[in-house]
Order: structure tokens, then C-alpha cells, then sequence
């Protein structure tokens, strides 16, 4: 769909699968990355910085690819966050100004839209590492979007919604249909769409029509998660 990213040279969207670490380093991929990287301004746009997970590691490996690119993302929250962000140039949104909203996140989903429909971006390719808000900035370059997942608020809405409140529940029913436009305009901006399963494939195709290649994110352990003895080691 649409025209390929400036300086990827079609690379990116060939039909191999591969993981996004490796991917970017080796390979199609690696030699699209290697001359975007010499060629073109890349940037990088995230949904929020506020917690410490899969998406906030696939940004730090973005970044490993493509040094010197600005992180643009709604909020950043360093202390819940992984500390590497603090070595990168994060530009955050006005709305990070407000505490409440960047400590929960969730309560200015009203607001996110319009928050990166403001965020315009001036880069020959911004990378959007998103399951919901990113893929919506405004950029004069080409837009490239690895989804993760379309919006659970929007297309999950009742498994995402079963642990909230009364008011939740119904913020979100009066909102849904403008923020369903919203969303599809904001995925049809995009000139080439990644998905990093084959799950994140199907939900993307069923969500918004698009075919997407896929591209695995990095795989890592979690040194402070849980740990199992394993029995003779």
C-alpha cells in the first residue's frame, strides 16, 4: 500500500519473515536499515514511556539501529521506564506536563488522539512502534508502523474494558466511533505496515484490511522476572 519509505528501497517490505534485532542488522532488512541509517533523518515515534515492557524494548533496539534518531512519544515517565531512554533525546508531548495523566496513562485516552495527531514530525522516515496511538503523528517524511496490536480499547473493547468502572465503560461506548475514524485514517497514513506475529498479522488484516510482512521483535529474558529452578543444572 501506498509508496515504500524514502531510502528503504522496497527491502523492508520483501516477503521474508525475520526478527527485528537481527532483522535490522542483517540480511534485506539490515542492508534498507545500513542505507537509511547513511542516507536519511530517522525517527522514532511510541505510544508512552511509562512502564517497562516488549514495545519499550523493540524502541531501545530501533534506536540501537538507527543512533542519533529522537524518540517522539506522548508520555515519559523515566523512573517506570527502562533507564537506557535516558541516554536517548525522548521528546515528549505538552500533555506529559500533567502528573496524573502520565502516572495513568489510561485516564488520558480521551485526550490521544488529538495528542498525536499534533505531533508532527520532521524526519525523511519516522518509525511508528505502536499498538494503538503512534501511527497517528504527522510527519513530512514517509511513515513505517510496527504494530504490535491494533487498539484494544477499539477492537477489544469488552476484554479490554472488563476491569473498569461503570464511568470507564461508558467514556469509552460514546467515544468509540469517532476514535474507530480516527484510528483507520491514522493506519491508512502509513506507507508500509509491519506486524510482529502472525497473531498481530491476523488482528491488523481483520482491524483495518492491510496485509502486512512480518517482523519479529527481539528476543530477551527478563532478569528480574520470576525465576524456576530447572532440576540437574
Amino acid at each position: 500500500m501506498g509508496r515504500s519509505p524514502a531510502n528503504l528501497d522496497g527491502s523492508m517490505a520483501g516477503g521474508e519473515q525475520g526478527d527485528l534485532e537481527g532483522g535490522l542488522e542483517g540480511g534485506k532488512v539490515g542492508l534498507a536499515a545500513k542505507q537509511a541509517q547513511r542516507q536519511a533523518r530517522i525517527a522514532i515515534a511510541h505510544d508512552y514511556l511509562t512502564q517497562r515492557g516488549g514495545a519499550e524494548r523493540v524502541v531501545l533496539s530501533i534506536a540501537r539501529t538507527f543512533p542519533g534518531a529522537t524518540v517522539h512519544t506522548s508520555f515519559h515517565e523515566p523512573s517506570d521506564t527502562y533507564p537506557e531512554f535516558a541516554d536517548l533525546d525522548v521528546q515528549s508531548a505538552p500533555i506529559d506536563k500533567i502528573v496524573a495523566l502520565r502516572r495513568r496513562h489510561r485516564l488520558a485516552l480521551p485526550l490521544l488522539a488529538s495528542t498525536f495527531s499534533r505531533i508532527r514530525v520532521d524526519a525523511d522516515v519516522v518509525v511508528c512502534n505502536t499498538s494503538g496511538w503512534a501511527h497517528g503523528v504527522q510527519t513530512s517524511g514517509a511513515k513505517l508502523v510496527m504494530c504490535h496490536a491494533p487498539a484494544r480499547w477499539l477492537y477489544q473493547r469488552r476484554t479490554y474494558t472488563a476491569e473498569s468502572g461503570r464511568v470507564t465503560r461508558a467514556a469509552l461506548a460514546v467515544m468509540h466511533r469517532p476514535l474507530r475514524r480516527w484510528d483507520q485514517a491514522a493506519a491508512r497514513s502509513a506507507d508500509l505496515y509491519l506486524s510482529n506475529s502472525t497473531r498481530a498479522q491476523a488482528l491488523v488484516r481483520d482491524a483495518y484490511g492491510i496485509d502486512t510482512e512480518i517482523l519479529h521483535p527481539p528476543h530477551s529474558i527478563d532478569p528480574d522476572g520470576p525465576q524456576v529452578p530447572v532440576a540437574e543444572l
